[in-house]
């Protein structure tokens, strides 16, 4: 058996590259303003849920930030996030939207229910979590964008 050792310089810059591109794919992934099961826009700036203030893709105010397109819910929230979009991002990273009554809350504060096999947040309400297991899909489908 003859044992080969690799050329180290070309084994560092692969792990270079591959510990780049994993860090570009977490960083998208976590900067991500949406809530997880439902895939539903939340303002960047003031975290409003965009369906709870009923605004559509097509009416809703738009910036772009490292090549991913944002959508908010006035051009005053998108001038705001421009001066420092790394701080807003964070600070709704974690927020999610109650599918039942729309309250956006961070996901700490929220309650999670495994609902066919996938996590679901909620305010908290007992009512709220009720109400969408007797009409899921109705619930779920008015979520999405």
């Amino acid at each position: 058996m003859v044992w080969r050792v690799p050329d180290l310089a070309s084994t560092v810059e692969g792990l270079k590259l591959a510990a780049q591109t994993f860090e570009k794919d977490v960083t998208k992934l976590s900067r991500r303003p949406r809530n997880t099961m439902m895939e539903t826009p939340i303002c960047p700036t003031c975290s409003c849920s965009l369906v709870r203030l009923k605004i559509s893709k097509d009416k809703a105010a738009t910036s772009r930030y490292e090549g991913e397109e944002y959508h908010f819910c006035c051009q005053g929230c998108v001038d705001i996030f421009v001066t420092d979009p790394q701080k807003y991002l964070a600070e709704i990273s974690e927020f999610i939207v109650c599918p039942t009554c729309l309250a956006e809350k961070p996901r700490h504060l929220a309650a999670k229910e495994e609902i066919a096999g996938q996590e679901v947040y909620f305010c908290r309400c007992p009512h709220c979590i009720q109400t969408f297991r007797e009409n899921p899909d109705h619930y779920a489908n008015r979520l999405e964008w």
